[in-house]
């Protein structure tokens, strides 16, 4: 019992120290010969969506920077995406964030650009591999894998929007995939501080919207 204690709370420090420091996937996150294959399958298809994501999102940042610094100066309106019931906040594009760890039952913590996503202990049951992603959009973008994983303890995702235009009030929306609401998450908004917690059942793509 003592010796799974003290490698469940060093797996925990390890992935603390490495991610708090800005830490990504790529550092020390390749699957090794002692993982379970079917964990470091999984590890393997998160590095791969990572990568992905960050070419996709840097060749496309210096032109959503154009787009966005056109509006600042009055040259391009710009208005919220979204439909009669809801609107996704314009925001600054960010520069790509991601990165990937395995967390297992003690839980860990993920810094990605700007936001801050916590596993609680007892919100797993098992090691996985997860992967948080800020995505370079006109809004503030994040996703989360594995899509449709589900937690015994909701996890908390905490949104900044100090780069989004000003706004009444601050949501988080569940999105699918042609980026369309699929339901609202339970929230606490901080404008003082100018970020948002939402408490998430489930891995996904998230967005600030009202």
């Amino acid at each position: 019992m003592l010796r799974r204690f003290v490698r469940t709370s060093l797996i925990a420090l390890s992935a603390f120290t490495v991610l708090a420091t800005g830490g990504c996937s790529t550092d020390k996150g390749l699957p090794t010969a002692a993982m379970d294959p079917k964990l470091a399958a999984q590890h393997q298809a998160n590095l791969a969506a990572i990568e992905t994501e960050r070419q996709a999102s840097n060749a496309r940042y210096d032109s959503l920077m154009t787009v966005w610094n056109s509006r600042a100066s009055g040259q391009r309106p710009m208005t919220a995406a979204g439909d009669a019931t809801f609107a996704v906040i314009p925001c600054a594009p960010l520069p790509f964030s991601g990165s990937a760890q395995i967390v297992g039952p003690a839980g860990g913590v993920f810094y990605f650009g700007p936001h801050k996503l916590v596993v609680p202990a007892g919100a797993l049951s098992e090691e996985i591999s997860i992967a948080v992603m800020v995505k370079t959009t006109l809004e503030t973008q994040v996703e989360l894998l594995p899509h449709g994983t589900q937690f015994s303890v909701p996890v908390k995702l905490k949104l900044a929007y100090s780069q989004c235009v000003p706004a009444a009030t601050h949501n988080v929306a569940y999105l699918d995939g042609n980026g369309g609401l699929l339901e609202w998450t339970p929230v606490m908004d901080f404008p003082s501080y100018n970020f948002v917690v939402a408490s998430l059942n489930h891995f996904s793509t998230y967005a600030v919207a009202y």
